[in-house]
């Protein structure tokens, strides 16, 4: 599989995570940490996810359908994510 196929499979399914997740605070928390624990162990860096995440055209959150507000709200909560809740997605994942 290419580079750009990898990460077209990887976007795709970020976006499920996301249209899958509620969205309330807890549920924007769990989609988040799922989607940075499974980034990180695909090899994507941190800024990478950021970008694809919500800053992208069109973003994952676009693609998950996010209104503005939205994703207003879940990139507010990625700023307050903890390492812990992250990590037990990676280690899920790994």
């Amino acid at each position: 599989m290419g580079k750009d196929e990898y990460l077209e499979n990887f976007l795709a399914e970020a976006a499920t995570i996301f249209r899958d997740g509620e969205k309330s605070e807890s549920g924007f928390r769990s989609s988040l940490a799922r989607y940075l624990g499974l980034g990180i162990t695909q090899g994507l860096s941190q800024g990478e996810l950021i970008d694809y995440l919500g800053v992208s055209t069109p973003s994952v959150l676009d693609v998950a359908g996010y209104s503005d507000s939205e994703q207003e709200a879940a990139m507010t909560i990625l700023g307050v994510l903890s390492d812990v809740e992250i990590q037990q997605h990676v280690s899920k994942n790994a």
